[in-house]
């Protein structure tokens, strides 16, 4: 009977194991996030303190859906239109929280702070405390601020608790049909305010919180 010689399997080169070892850490460490990529790191919106909006057609859908009887408002033009720096600022006419009429002609010759806001924008509720007191400071000299919400994407009752919670005074404006936001002021992300001298032409525009390191400056520009 014929047997087969033993042929002994040849030994793995150990480079192999080497570079195989080196491909499945390089692809884990490919896949696993870096701390710049961790939520808790991602500083796009943070440093702004801002939320963006889409300026597409669905310009406020960004906003979670649910809310009863909210139709979609009209879309800006086109991502650039709107108001810029050194134009008249677009004049409105809005209801206010009291049930009044309100509208930017009204406070010709005053230094003008439009305030675009949402309850539900964690920004927008970050930068109130200080509107509130730098308008208990210089209302006297003449500042107005204008907090316009934008209902067509909020509640009146949110908006509503949030005023008696932060005891804010100065006039809001209610937006209900996004005309205002989205074609008046092609609006980008909330909060957005503008800032108008007595002249009535637009000195700043501000995309984010405006907080207490800028909010005086700022002010200062257009009380002049």
């Amino acid at each position: 009977m014929n047997q087969r010689p033993y042929r002994q399997k040849p030994a793995i080169n150990p480079l192999y194991i080497v570079l195989l070892a080196g491909v499945v850490i390089g692809l884990y460490l490919g896949l696993k996030p870096t701390a710049s990529q961790a939520p808790s790191q991602i500083t796009a919106a943070t440093e702004v303190r801002a939320i963006f909006l889409t300026v597409t057609p669905e310009l406020y859908q960004s906003k979670p859906t649910g809310l009863p009887g909210r139709s979609p408002p009209t879309p800006p033009a086109t991502p650039e239109s709107g108001p810029v720096v050194g134009m008249l600022a677009p004049d409105f006419s809005l209801k206010t929280l009291d049930g009044k009429t309100d509208s930017l002609s009204a406070y010709k010759g005053k230094a003008i702070l439009i305030n675009f806001w949402a309850s539900w924008c964690s920004p927008c509720k970050e930068e109130m405390p200080g509107l509130q007191a730098i308008y208990e400071k210089y209302r006297d000299q003449g500042l107005v601020i204008l907090g316009v919400d934008l209902l067509a994407q909020d509640t009146l009752s949110d908006v509503q608790s949030f005023v008696k919670e932060t005891r804010v005074t100065y006039p809001i404006l209610f937006d209900e049909s996004g005309d205002i936001s989205g074609m008046g002021y092609a609006l980008k992300g909330l909060p957005t305010s503008f800032l108008i001298g007595r002249d009535g032409k637009i000195k700043r525009i501000q995309i984010g919180a405006l907080l207490p390191d800028k909010i005086q400056q700022y002010v200062n520009e257009i009380l002049q």
